[in-house]
């Protein structure tokens, strides 16, 4: 997070990490750093002041949350943002690319 906390400075957004140092899981550390780094990539983009990761754990799987205080999804259109190449804001920049990778490379692991 130090080269997105160089980059985004001037917005002054502040990342909460509320992630256990112990926490294991059986995902490649180049893949969950690419999923990690593109879901926070887009909370820098959309937050107002503050992004929080953390963690659930359930019986068969542990996840992974990313969330900013910013505008959200609308529920409708959850499923757009998912599509490669879907952009709900035209007039930000992006190449519409981050949110389907995430989710192709999370769904590859399941």
């Amino acid at each position: 997070s130090m080269a997105f906390d160089k980059v985004y400075a001037e917005r002054d957004i502040t990342l909460v990490n509320e992630l256990d140092s112990e926490l294991n899981v059986a995902v490649e550390k180049t893949d969950l750093d690419e999923m990690i780094g593109n879901l926070l990539e887009n909370g820098y983009k959309w937050a107002n002041s503050m992004i929080r990761v953390h963690s659930t754990l359930d019986k068969d799987s542990i996840h992974l949350i990313i969330e900013d205080d910013g505008p959200g999804i609308p529920q409708a259109q959850l499923g757009q943002v998912i599509k490669r190449g879907v952009r709900l804001d035209e007039t930000t920049p992006g190449s519409g690319l981050g949110l389907n990778i995430v989710s192709e490379m999370a769904h590859s692991y399941r």
